[in-house]
């Protein structure tokens, strides 16, 4: 396998750090390639920390070899796949994770690897919103809304509602937006930005009201600009700094068409 891709943020020690990780999950497979947990765990490696997802597809793919039933290496695929784009092949990984779960997990919270098993349909209904599917995206999104454990509840509403919103159900999805958002707490990996502008985007298609409307979109500019904002407990490189600036124009037009929609209404 190539050397791992670092990002920018991960140099001096911390990159370090990382090289001499991943140089004893390398002896550990070259000493047991028969171990099953640790091609697995070099996945999970390269694909959570290094930028690796092809890297941490082969892993996966070793651990499945060695064991089909190994059910965290077919989420940890899926999520892989998805990552680079790859929803069809995505969306079998997560059908074959699901079908190894064990029958109550729908009534738990997390997995031994302190993943949540809701985790499983989410990468199942991102995928088929993905591929275009959006009826079983909504249908797998309400599975995860209705078990037992919330903390994916949040992501699973916001989602339904974006979805929602491809559809043409406007109204439908601001109570999705407004249901997973009135926790304050962003759970489940709920992005704000996206939300806010989800929100706006839905007032401005139903007529508003306007300031409620302008309201989210103002939230969500102040939101990225802030994360451009250098200082010595939150740096910001160079890379992350462009890509911030282009994400606010980009919003900030989404805004300014927002607004003559609604003006148009």
């Amino acid at each position: 396998m190539a050397e791992p891709e670092y990002p920018e943020k991960f140099t001096g020690p911390i990159a370090n750090k990382y090289r001499e990780t991943l140089k004893l999950f390398n002896k550990a497979t070259e000493l047991d390639p028969k171990f099953v947990d640790a091609w697995f765990a070099k996945g999970d490696f390269y694909f959570g920390y290094v930028n690796g997802e092809g890297d941490a597809i082969e892993c996966f793919d070793k651990a499945i070899a060695l064991d089909p039933k190994y059910e965290p290496a077919w989420y940890g695929k899926a999520k892989a796949l998805a990552k680079l784009g790859k929803h069809e092949e995505a969306l079998k990984c997560c059908d074959k994770a699901i079908a190894l779960l064990p029958a109550d997990a729908k009534d738990n919270d997390r997995d031994d690897n302190d993943n949540y098993f809701a985790g499983r349909w989410c990468e199942k209904a991102d995928a088929l919103a993905a591929l275009g599917r959006d009826k079983e995206a909504i249908k797998c999104y309400d599975e995860i809304i209705e078990m037992k454990y919330q903390m994916m509840k949040d992501y699973a509403l916001g989602q339904k509602g974006i979805t929602l919103a491809k559809l043409g159900k406007h109204e439908e999805a601001l109570k999705c937006y407004d249901e997973a958002t009135k926790s304050g707490f962003y759970r489940g990996g709920l992005d704000q930005v996206e939300m806010n502008l989800a929100k706006a985007d839905a007032l401005s298609e139903l007529g508003g009201p306007q300031e409620r409307m302008l309201k989210c979109y103002s939230s969500a500019i102040s939101i990225c600009a802030n994360e451009l904002v250098d200082n010595e407990r939150n740096p910001v490189s160079e890379y992350n700094w462009e890509k911030g600036v282009k994400k606010l124009q980009e919003i900030c037009s989404q805004a300014i068409n927002g607004l003559k929609k609604y003006n148009d209404y």
